[in-house]
């Protein structure tokens, strides 16, 4: 079963079933180790990653490093379907990414020495602030005493809350499928919006080139010779052009001479009781009356 060793005074507080140590510090020592297992790695056929049953060290139970911890290969956890009961969908992950604060930090080994934390600039998270929105990544992880070789105590034991980060993966994969869909949304709206407008250019264009087409229309007919004999008077109960407001509106005018429902154009309202203005005055009434006088 092993060499079980104890430590502390009167009750029993550590207990090992194996406890290695190197005592040696010697710069020109260029390796140490306090265990060492080797066992030859052996795999089920050349194109498989399946490695069978060969350990250089197999635990039953939590494994804590003090210090950092060097891995030549995949660190793999456990994750059979079969092994797992009350699987539901991450939700809301963006707003839970969103309430985490990443920092940088450095530890403080010189009060702690026996914990061997690394120095140095670090990132990650403050422990209490990631329980408040993922409690189940935090987990307190009790360290126990320290003894030296005579069995004195020189560090008490204690706790500390220890964070999951592998647990944030499915987290920000949630998270980036959560954004995923919302950009797939804005694109079809955006595409929406854009045919929209395209209508109403579309739409426009044409109402340009109609509007066009009636004032050329509108130009060929007052630019064409009176008829003989007509004159300006020929046709009462033409209102003065200052009646119309705007530089560029027309009025339609009942023709009292109708058989049909005609009318006099008024144009060029910014020349009222001048000459350029009564002259469009008569071209706008000679139209309607050649048009009348065509039907007649």
């Amino acid at each position: 079963m092993g060499l079980v060793s104890a430590q502390g005074t009167g009750a029993i507080t550590n207990a090992y079933g194996v406890h290695g140590s190197v005592a040696n510090t010697d710069p020109a020592t260029t390796f140490r180790a306090g265990v060492y297992g080797t066992s030859p790695v052996v795999y089920t056929d050349t194109n498989s990653t399946g490695a069978l049953g060969s350990w250089a060290g197999y635990f039953q139970g939590m494994v804590r490093i003090s210090s950092n911890a060097y891995v030549n290969g995949n660190v793999l956890v456990t994750s059979d379907a079969s092994l797992k009961t009350n699987v539901e969908d991450i939700t809301n992950a963006r707003e839970t990414f969103a309430a985490l604060q990443p920092k940088s930090y450095e530890f403080i080994p010189q009060q702690h020495p026996h914990m061997q934390m690394p120095p140095g600039r670090q990132l990650g998270l403050m422990a209490p602030e990631v329980q408040e929105v993922l409690p189940e990544l935090v987990e307190r992880v009790p360290i126990p005493a320290e003894y030296d070789t005579t069995g004195t105590m020189v560090a008490e034991a204690t706790s500390h809350l220890a964070i999951n980060y592998n647990g944030f993966i499915p987290v920000l994969i949630a998270a980036v499928k959560e954004q995923q869909q919302t950009i797939s949304e804005v694109t079809a709206s955006v595409a929406q919006e854009a045919s929209e407008m395209q209508d109403l250019r579309n739409l426009l264009e044409e109402q340009r080139t109609r509007i066009d087409h009636m004032e050329q229309l509108l130009a060929e007919c007052c630019n064409r010779p009176a008829p003989d004999g007509l004159r300006e008077g020929g046709i009462n109960n033409v209102p003065e052009l200052h009646d119309t407001e705007g530089d560029r509106k027309l009025r339609i005018q009942p023709q009292p001479l109708q058989r049909k429902h005609h009318g006099v154009l008024y144009a060029g309202a910014q020349w009222p009781g001048t000459a350029y203005g009564e002259q469009r005055r008569w071209q706008a009434t000679a139209c309607a009356a050649r048009s009348q006088l065509g039907e007649r």
